[in-house]
């Protein structure tokens, strides 16, 4: 595999993480991010949809990046 596969691969990996912890910093009533809920004003049940969405797309895009890069050669 070569290098700029291997970089592009990591960073989708590190993309999809990304996704993943701002899908999960919405998520529940009262165990949500209090640092998600101080920069979305006002924190409702449709804020909690939309960064719910937003951070499952991200992870989608992530998990695109490291599909692009092909199988990974066996050794």
């Amino acid at each position: 595999m070569g290098l700029l596969k291997r970089v592009v691969r990591y960073l989708g990996g590190a993309v999809a993480l990304a996704g993943l912890a701002v899908a999960t910093a919405f998520l529940g009533n009262r165990t949500a991010d209090p640092l998600a809920a101080s920069f979305v004003q006002p924190f409702t049940i449709w804020t909690q949809v939309l960064g719910i969405g937003a951070g499952l797309v991200v992870l989608v895009l992530g998990l695109a990046l490291v599909g692009q890069t092909g199988p990974a050669s066996r050794w």
